[in-house]
């Protein structure tokens, strides 16, 4: 996924000139609550629910 607001730059270099440093443990913290999140994910249920929301 791009951002046209980074202009190609990694996301951390665009926090970090803004005064907003990332660090090496909030990159890690980020990466396991994604992962996390993807783990949680149903895309059968997620698919069901959609069908049910058009056919209302």
């Amino acid at each position: 996924m791009s951002n046209p607001d980074t202009d190609g730059r990694p996301f951390v270099d665009v926090l970090a000139e803004n005064g907003r440093p990332v660090s090496t443990e909030g990159l890690d913290r980020a990466r396991r609550s994604l992962a996390d999140a993807r783990a949680r994910r149903d895309p059968n249920a997620r698919a069901a629910l959609i069908e049910r929301l058009r056919a209302a």
